[in-house]
């Protein structure tokens, strides 16, 4: 049976959390000690409905806004011993076109998310890129304990990888990073737990009509009909963000199967994005990366029902830290 834990956290919750390894409770003094431990078992405190609407989106600010966004852009938080062998790693290293390695995590502890029964295996590209661990922070990871922030892609290369294009998915794992954010994981889930669709938003009834014109849309109107659509919604830009992510869990299907979205970095080889999305909710995912260069999940060619629920969920997280930020 897969395991999930959540760490769970209210006011004070730096001395009052606690984790749960194989259902007994152990206080949060101690977690140093788990995080060397030599079993699998996950560890977490389930957060209850009373609790998560305890803890004020807005007043519990985030840790920081570039760890808020890799925690909602991951679907697994653990720490855990990367298995790599030094020497391998350097081989592979050295290649001219490297290829993935599979790396087992040892004495694994769930922080968010699933782990599949078994071994957790992950794929890691050991080559030098901006938006990924360096080569050098994997072999200063081997064999010693992590914060890992993991994607799990469905289709495709199937598996784990690391998660939100950043750096920073490869931490040493100790009290000073991991407590911060098992925080940051019980505010997003309070967030998520009293997520409500708000009319109010600008542009909310344009943006809900455009919709409804796409899922209205037969396939004798043509491509150009619906990717006109498409421009329109990705028109109202930024003010609009939050209305297209209240209205982007919408699991109708599209008439066509393609979305095409100007390409503006500038070393780009080509002019257009062409993408392949199934449902409005994918298109919408790619329509949002187009407006704010973010990306939580890779559903813009279609995806998983676990992989859109997982995008929707990362686009909420975003949406409040807008709203957030407006009031503060």
């Amino acid at each position: 049976m897969a395991r999930r834990a959540i760490v769970g956290a209210r006011a004070g919750w730096q001395t009052d959390i606690m984790v749960r390894p194989h259902g007994k409770l152990i206080p949060l003094v101690l977690l140093c000690l788990l995080l060397g431990a030599s079993d699998d078992a996950g560890i977490g405190r389930q957060l209850s409905t009373n609790e998560a609407a305890a803890v004020p989106s807005c007043t519990a600010p985030p840790v920081s806004e570039q760890m808020s966004l890799l925690v909602a852009a991951s679907d697994l938080i653990v720490t855990g011993t990367l298995q790599i062998d030094p020497e391998q790693l350097a081989a592979v290293s050295r290649s001219a076109s490297p290829d993935y390695l599979n790396v087992r995590l040892g004495s694994v502890h769930v922080l968010k998310g699933e782990v599949p029964p078994g071994d957790l295996v992950m794929r890691i590209l050991p080559e030098d890129r901006p938006y990924a661990p360096s080569r050098a922070a994997l072999a200063a990871a081997a064999n010693r304990p992590s914060l890992v922030f993991l994607t799990h892609v469905d289709e495709g290369p199937i598996g784990f990888y690391f998660a939100g294009y950043s750096p920073a998915a490869l931490q040493p794992a100790d009290p000073g990073t991991v407590t911060p954010i098992a925080g940051e994981i019980a505010r997003q889930r309070a967030i998520l737990q009293g997520w409500r669709p708000d009319r109010a938003l600008p542009h909310d009834r344009e943006v809900a009509g455009l919709i409804d014109a796409l899922a209205a849309l037969s396939r004798e109107a043509g491509p150009d009909a619906q990717q006109a659509i498409f421009q329109r919604i990705e028109a109202l830009g930024a003010p609009a963000v939050p209305a297209i992510i209240a209205h982007m869990d919408d699991r109708r299907r599209l008439a066509y199967e393609e979305i095409s979205l100007v390409n503006h970095n500038p070393d780009a080889f080509e002019s257009m994005r062409n993408y392949g999305p199934k449902l409005i909710v994918d298109a919408l995912a790619a329509i949002l990366n187009q407006i704010t260069g973010r990306s939580f999940g890779n559903i813009v060619n279609g995806g998983s029902e676990r992989e859109r629920h997982a995008a929707v969920d990362g686009w909420r997280i975003y949406a409040a830290g807008l709203r957030c930020a407006q009031r503060s």
